[in-house]
């Protein structure tokens, strides 16, 4: 939900709870007003109606005019005053109504009577009933007003926030350009785009920093590699050398070899991460896979290794073309490095899926692990430890994923894209 959705959604949601609070206070506050008036309405009744006994010694006949209905009866002795509240049948309106009754004593020329006023409510209830339904209303439409117009003035008000993000989200650091934050005259949106330029800048710097590091220490280190190995290749075919010599010759190449594909790796981890991959394009793994099966077909006929294939036709997968490539040979070298000889490959690919399995005995360390940068399951001398973590980097990047599994002596990596 949106931000400028919430801020609304929450302020509704108050005003609906204030007004619905204060709309029970203002409906119980009235009905106690009107039940007020009402009872204060009978004992004016009342002392009219004993003003009149004792001004004239005799009960009110039809000179006397009431609002309210007057019933006179004689009683033996004086009445207890007292009121309630009844249900009578109205001859004006034809049904039964409520009524509320005050009953009191008066005695006129010697003789005792209990006078009974009767006084409607429905017509206050009718009263309270159009006040809650103006006050319903109003109410109703405050609200729809409200809203329009925080909706609206939050919007333009917002703006410049909302176009902040989107800077960011456009923003590329490998292009770095200058962020073009509108104008506005909210302090805290400006803070904010100070912040955020400041930020960038220095995220910028940082990454060319890195990157220029990055790129000068490859360098650096790949010439003196590739002075030892030259070296040690005109040193290999010297033909005075003893058989220790020639040993320790060949190992010192191999090791050359060994650190400078670990530092090309590292390289394009680095690249990677700092996403210097970005121009994406559909590639035709079904094709990339074929053609990595071939390349490899000679190092797998030496292992003495079958294939079997399943793959489909047209599937295709957004990805920058190098890191597909890599990707798809890391894999494969993978199956054929850890296989075993006489073992079987399994590769299929369906749409939006693809499946490398190869034979070989279980893991002996934790699954979890084979995607960590520098593990190794054995000390093979030929692994830098790095080709499954390129592979998940590579897959990350692209918002893809790769899971392992091991199942009928089979080491299963499956890639979702």
């Amino acid at each position: 939900m949106k931000l400028l959705a919430k801020t609304t959604l929450i302020y509704l949601l108050t005003t609906l709870l204030v007004f619905m609070i204060g709309g029970l206070v203002f409906y119980y506050n009235l009905r106690k007003i009107v039940d007020e008036e009402t009872t204060e309405r009978l004992f004016t009744e009342k002392s009219q109606v004993e003003d009149f006994v004792t001004a004239h010694d005799t009960i009110p006949g039809n000179s006397f005019t009431s609002e309210d209905f007057l019933e006179f009866k004689k009683t033996e002795k004086p009445v207890q005053q007292f009121m309630q509240d009844t249900i009578l049948f109205s001859k004006e309106e034809g049904e039964d109504l409520p009524f509320r009754q005050l009953t009191f004593p008066v005695r006129a020329k010697g003789t005792d009577y209990s006078v009974l006023v009767s006084k409607n409510l429905f017509e206050k209830d009718d009263l309270v009933e159009a006040i809650l339904y103006s006050f319903s209303v109003i109410i109703a439409v405050l609200l729809v007003v409200t809203l329009i117009v925080n909706r609206f003035a939050a919007g333009k008000l917002w703006k410049p926030f909302f176009n902040s993000i989107n800077q960011l989200h456009n923003y590329k650091i490998d292009e770095h350009q200058s962020l073009s934050f509108s104008k506005t005259t909210t302090r805290e949106f400006q803070q904010l785009n100070l912040a955020l330029e400041s930020m960038t800048e220095k995220i910028s710097g940082d990454y060319k920093n890195l990157k220029a590091f990055t790129e000068n220490a490859s360098h650096e280190l790949q010439t003196p590699l590739s002075v030892i190995l030259t070296s040690t290749e005109q040193l290999l075919q010297e033909k005075n050398l003893g058989e220790k010599q020639l040993g320790e010759i060949q190992r010192i190449n191999q090791t050359a070899r060994k650190l400078s594909k670990l530092n090309q790796t590292l390289l394009l981890l680095a690249k990677i991460e700092n996403r210097q991959f970005e121009n994406r394009e559909k590639v035709d793994v079904g094709e990339l896979l074929d053609s990595k099966l071939d390349f490899f077909s000679e190092l797998i006929s030496h292992k003495e290794i079958s294939i079997q294939k399943e793959i489909a036709h047209d599937v295709y997968m957004q990805m920058h073309p190098i890191l597909a490539e890599i990707m798809v040979s890391n894999l494969i070298t993978n199956a054929i490095r850890h296989n075993v000889k006489g073992g079987s490959i399994h590769v299929k690919l369906s749409p939006g899926k693809l499946c490398i399995c190869n034979s070989g005995e279980p893991l002996q360390g934790a699954s979890e692990k084979l995607f960590e940068r520098f593990y190794k399951e054995n000390n093979s001398s030929e692994s830098t430890g790095l080709g499954l973590a390129l592979v998940k980097q590579i897959l990350e990047t692209n918002g893809m994923h790769i899971t392992y599994s091991y199942r009928e002596n089979l080491h299963c990596f499956e890639i979702n894209f």
